[in-house]
């Protein structure tokens, strides 16, 4: 059976389409940190945000869930990460859910739509609590406006208080922040 001319032109356009597009994509990925036209185009294509979480062995059978609440997405869910950090100018806020019930929140301030970030989450278990460490590596000042905030749930599973953190994890109050 012979193809028609058109139909081989057809497959060649898409076929070197393909292989440009995976070729742009290694070669942005590899200079995803410096500012450049490729760069700029290719985070709004691409999403080269890596989400790493590191579970204490005694977490591993807990529900845990992080949303991303810039565009109300879950990333992470029964312990795999899936994309979904949306490169945008201004805050990006995360909320981490444990059975259910929101136990952390935490965000920073990106001042520019194509910094990407290493989110490195580390949750552990202290003593009946759960601590979350969290490692933000990328372009510019990813602490910048960093925040935690540490939701605390009485035994009745009401919500008790919001503690708010820095990443020294010193606890401010209301009353701190006043004086």
């Amino acid at each position: 059976m012979k193809l028609s001319k058109r139909y081989r032109l057809v497959v060649g356009i898409t076929a070197i389409a393909i292989i440009s597009l995976y070729c742009f994509k290694n070669y942005a990925r590899s200079c995803k940190n410096e500012y450049g036209i490729i760069t700029a185009v290719s985070t709004k294509i691409f999403d080269f945000n890596i989400l790493k979480v590191n579970l204490d062995s005694s977490l591993t059978n807990r529900s845990i869930l992080i949303v991303n609440n810039n565009i109300n997405k879950t990333i992470y869910k029964n312990g795999k990460v899936s994309s979904g950090i949306s490169n945008n100018y201004g805050h990006r806020v995360f909320s981490v859910f444990m059975d259910d019930q929101k136990i952390y929140e935490f965000g920073h301030f990106s001042k520019n739509n194509w910094y990407t970030f290493d989110y490195v989450l580390d949750i552990i278990e202290n003593e009946s609590s759960i601590e979350i460490d969290v490692c933000i590596k990328g372009s510019g000042t990813p602490y910048d406006d960093f925040f935690y905030k540490k939701f605390e749930y009485g035994p009745n599973g009401n919500l008790d208080k919001v503690v708010y953190l820095s990443k020294e994890k010193k606890i401010y109050s209301i009353d701190s922040l006043i004086e």
